[in-house]
This record gives C-alpha cells, structure tokens and sequence, in this order.
C-alpha cells in the first residue's frame, strides 16, 4: 500500500461517510423543511469527501482511481473497496525477482 495515498484518504473517509449519513437522516425529517435543505447539502459535502478519500484509497492500493464512484453506494462502497485485493503487494514482489 502507498503510504502517502492512504495518509490523504483517511480523513476525508472519516469525515466524508458520517456526513453523507448524517445528511441522508436530515432528509427523512418530514415537517422541517429547513432541515431537509441543510439535510441535501450535508449529504453532497460528504459524498464528494467520501469519493475523493474513496480515489486515494484505491490509488493507495494500486487500483483505478474511479472506483471512488463506488461512493455512491452508502456503506456498500467503501466495504468492497476495502475488501478488494492489495495490487502494490504483487508489483513489489514481481520488481524483486
């Protein structure tokens, strides 16, 4: 794993997916129509936080960065990207032999 990436995209993660959820409970809050507005931007901050930590993780792991599209999954994105295998690992193997 490249190290530099990882650093970059742990703190938008860890702000980015409390926010995009934070907004997504804002939204469901019938009769405060202030609240749904403050809910939609929230949501949006934290998506594009979301995706951009999402992009530097998988460069980290030496995939593309457009998987941060996974993003748009709540929860179910950043777990297959977690789970993906790490690509860094086998280059450093295959430059040794």
């Amino acid at each position: 794993m490249i190290t530099s990436h990882f650093n970059n995209s742990r703190w938008r993660i860890v702000i980015g997916l409390p926010m995009q959820l934070g907004g997504l409970a804002m939204r469901q809050m019938v009769g405060y129509p202030v609240w749904q507005v403050v809910g939609w931007a929230v949501g949006l901050v934290g998506t594009v936080l979301l995706g951009f930590g999402l992009a530097e993780y998988a460069r980290a792991k030496g995939r593309d960065p457009a998987l941060g599209w996974l993003t748009l999954i709540p929860l179910f994105g950043p777990m297959v990207l977690g789970s993906l295998e790490d690509l860094t690992l086998r280059r450093e193997f295959r430059d040794r032999e």
